[in-house]
This record gives C-alpha cells, structure tokens and sequence, in this order.
C-alpha cells in the first residue's frame, strides 16, 4: 500500500509493495496531461503501508510505515521543489495502515494497526 497526496494538478505516489518487495519509487501523475513520470529522488526508507500529507504547496510530510517486522515512527518531509527529504522527530509510537490530515499547523495521525490512539505534530516546529 503506497502513501499518496494530491498537489494542485499532480498526484504522488510513495512507494508501496508491489508482491515480491517494497518499493523505493516516486511517481508522478500530471492530470492535466494524462502523463506518468518516476521522479530523479528514490524514497529513503525501505517501507510500506506509511502515510503522506501535503502541509504545503511544495512540502509532503511522510509518517510510520511497517519495515517486513513492525510498524516504524520514522517521520520524515520531502521538499517538492529540491526533492530533498529531511528526518524530522519521530512520532511518539510506531504505526502503519494509519491515516493523517492536517488542520490548522497540525498533522494529525488516527488509528493504524495495534493503535487507536490519535496523535499531534505542530508543523512550526516539527513537535509531537
């Protein structure tokens, strides 16, 4: 399962599981053209099953995920212009097959395997 964000005319995909291994790809999709592209940047982390949230017009905030063992609390942005990621703090508990949305600064995340807890990261700071 891939992570995906919609980004004015643009969806993204990060990643996924494609039967035989986790993917490390991210695909563009440009609606307006009808037109599939793999981006230059690889995704850094060998996961699956995490979540994506646009928090700006060029920045995707990319939480938890399950490494082939257990859910993660890695927690990391990727910058769409630079397509650079950088680490951020990581969540307070690990998740996978969770959702998030972010309201007002902050990027909530609900739910997920073996966790029904919600919890709140301020995108000023980057703070759980």
């Amino acid at each position: 399962m891939p992570a995906i964000v919609f980004e004015d005319s643009y969806i993204f995909i990060f990643g996924g599981y494609e039967g035989s291994g986790r993917m490390s790809s991210i695909e563009q999709y440009d609606v307006a053209h009808d037109q599939w592209s793999i981006l230059p940047v690889k995704f850094p982390l060998s996961i699956e099953a995490q979540s994506a949230t646009l928090v700006s017009s060029n920045e995707v905030i990319i939480l938890g995920g399950h490494d082939n063992s257990a859910g993660t609390k890695d927690a990391m942005m990727l910058n769409l212009e630079t397509m650079k990621f950088v680490k951020l703090n990581s969540m307070p508990y690990a998740r996978f097959l969770h959702v998030t949305h972010f309201y007002k600064n902050s990027v909530y995340v609900f739910g997920g395997v073996d966790n029904c807890s919600c919890q709140k990261m301020n995108v000023n700071d980057f703070r759980w």
